[in-house]
């Protein structure tokens, strides 16, 4: 277990790049920092209060959301967000303290990742084991705490996109959820159900985008690893 846990770690060492390209600026520490605390704190919210899980869209466009109650339970409703989400907050929260870059560079693409799977697991687990389905007069979808938890995520990415190994356009399928539900929460009159409807759609795209962003930064570090270049 220990040789493997080396492993993904040399795996986000970087170590073709020099140690003071690898050591973020303040502007990186603080989006790596509020990343981290919303992963971290709505990982763990969201996990025990079914107001902030999801939202029932008329379907379709009738104009009308309907809200569980805001209420925290004593158990967890939904566990991936607890169990892999919120950890991987917490590990952006550590990067962001850390004063050697090999140290942050690890730390905060293992938390990207994890961030990125538990969000992914969360759709399968609201989906499959809530019963988040399409079904006749109502679109059942993922609320502001998942939102919330990606604009998170996005936030994170802005380490590796300074470093080159993401391009600028891959934040931008993370922070269309966080701009859909906040026009949407206010329930303004007549849109909201479109983009209700329009939001849970995006959600069964999230499907292909979480694991590609995994994939794309484990790709894109192997060759630049391999290229050799500093950037």
């Amino acid at each position: 277990m220990s040789e493997r846990l080396r492993s993904i770690a040399s795996f986000y060492d970087l170590d073709f790049l020099p140690e003071e390209r690898l050591r973020p600026s303040l502007s990186i520490r603080l989006h790596l920092a509020l990343g981290g605390f919303l992963c971290l704190i709505f990982g763990v919210m969201t996990s025990f209060n079914p107001g902030l899980i999801f939202i029932d869209v008329g379907w379709p466009y009738q104009g009308c959301l309907g809200y569980p109650l805001m209420e925290f339970q004593s158990y967890p409703v939904v566990y991936s967000l607890l169990f892999i989400a919120s950890p991987a907050g917490f590990l952006s929260l550590v990067a962001s303290t850390q004063s050697r870059g090999r140290v942050v560079a690890i730390l905060s693409h293992l938390g990207i990742t994890l961030g990125l799977l538990g969000s992914f697991l969360f759709l399968l687990e609201f989906f499959l084991v809530r019963g988040g389905i399409v079904m006749p007069e109502v679109f059942l979808v993922p609320s502001l705490g998942f939102s919330m938890i990606l604009l998170g995520i996005s936030l994170m990415l802005v380490y590796p996109i300074s470093l080159g190994i993401l391009p600028p356009a891959s934040n931008v399928p993370l922070l269309i959820p966080p701009i859909l539900m906040f026009t949407i929460y206010p329930e303004p009159p007549i849109i909201v159900g479109f983009l209700g409807y329009i939001y849970g759609l995006y959600n069964f795209l999230l499907y292909l985008i979480l694991p590609a962003l995994i994939i794309l930064i484990r790709s894109r570090i192997r060759y630049l690893r391999r290229r050799g270049q500093n950037i």
